[in-house]
């Protein structure tokens, strides 16, 4: 092998090593990013893994601030303050752990066998009112996953954007969830943050639809 050969091979070899290296760091940081986490969280459903899916989704967190955001944008969609009324407060108060609870065995039970917990006459009335309700604001139905980027990153908590497009409406609206970092670098989703714009704004587009609608008639 002549000198001009040997340096050739030196080359690619040393060319060959960086292309490992860099793919290394790409896909060791990509796996300790938020994104990763919420592909693990898909797949985690698909694959009807609970265990992932409740390290990677603090269903408590996630419920108990849906629970509040879906009372909050229940009174700016009707312009009346619910929680201004101490009688509906303290109800409120009363009924919130149970339907938290009812809604946590729900969406377990729905990832681990594709199935609910039981049919609607044995689920609390109460769950089924606030699953109607919430269903109807957010129109999940004709509704579907978009695109997911990471917006930003600082220290142990991470903002993540996901894109949810309405097919009935055609209409993109950009979910933010809040994440934190695990002790072993994945993340964990904790909150929506901003679900009562996402309700708003599903209730809009449903009376702008109705409206036009009736135009056509």
């Amino acid at each position: 092998m002549s000198s001009t050969q040997k340096q050739l091979a030196i080359t690619g070899g040393s060319i060959v090593l960086i292309i490992l290296f860099a793919l290394a760091y790409y896909f060791f940081c990509w796996m300790k990013s938020p994104t990763y986490s919420l592909m693990l969280i898909r797949d985690s459903i698909e694959k009807h893994d609970v265990m992932t899916f409740q390290k990677h989704v603090d269903l408590s967190s996630l419920l108990n601030k849906a629970f509040d955001d879906t009372i909050k944008a229940t009174s700016i969609i009707n312009k009346e303050d619910i929680t201004s009324n101490p009688f509906a407060q303290g109800l409120i108060q009363i009924i919130k752990p149970s339907i938290v609870q009812a809604l946590k065995e729900e969406i377990l039970s729905e990832i681990s066998n594709g199935k609910g917990t039981s049919n609607n006459s044995k689920k609390p009335p109460e769950l089924n009112n606030f699953m109607k309700r919430f269903n109807g604001k957010t129109d999940i139905k004709n509704s579907s996953f978009k695109d997911i980027s990471v917006e930003s990153v600082s220290d142990n908590m991470a903002i993540t954007r996901v894109v949810i497009h309405n097919e009935k409406s055609d209409e993109d609206f950009d979910l933010r969830v809040k994440m934190v970092k695990l002790s072993d670098g994945t993340w964990q989703v904790k909150e929506f943050t901003n679900l009562v714009d996402l309700l708003i704004t599903s209730e809009q587009d449903k009376k702008n639809q109705n409206n036009n609608a009736k135009k056509s008639f």
